[in-house]
């Protein structure tokens, strides 16, 4: 597919600090290695550890009440939370997206979290094609 390319970008200081319980309330304890924004969508890009899998976000359960608690929607209207694929995945990664702002705690199936995405992983696996997958909770019994 051909989307369109959404920049996420550096935060300051000052967001960083803003964003902090945002990213606490969707990351539930999970050790996170980047966070960047999309001004153009508001969309929050949070990259988790290296050391996590897609079967670890899988299993993310964020707090949708405190994200939603945590900011007004002035800046952030929705998270994507991304890890990288492992050698043996057919994907380069693996996102889900969280937006209890917009009403939905989490959308199965969103193209605009992959113009951000795209962009993002392009640049730092330094390639044009990719492929990535969005996910979802799983229950498993």
């Amino acid at each position: 597919m051909d989307f369109p390319n959404n920049e996420a970008t550096s935060l300051t200081d000052e967001e960083a600090q803003r964003l902090k319980p945002l990213v606490a309330a969707t990351c539930s304890g999970m050790a996170v290695q980047e966070v960047l924004l999309c001004r153009t969508l508001k969309y929050l890009l949070v990259r988790l550890s290296d050391s996590y899998s897609s079967k670890d976000l899988e299993v993310l359960l964020p707090d949708y009440s405190a994200m939603r608690r945590a900011h007004d929607g002035s800046q952030v209207m929705a998270v994507i939370v991304t890890v990288p694929g492992k050698e043996d995945s057919s994907y380069h990664a693996f996102s889900r997206f969280f937006a209890p702002l917009y009403g939905v705690d989490e959308d199965p199936v969103t193209g605009s979290a992959h113009t951000v995405l795209g962009p993002y992983w392009a640049k730092h696996l330094n390639t044009d094609n990719l492929t990535s997958k969005l996910i979802t909770f799983t229950l498993s019994f």
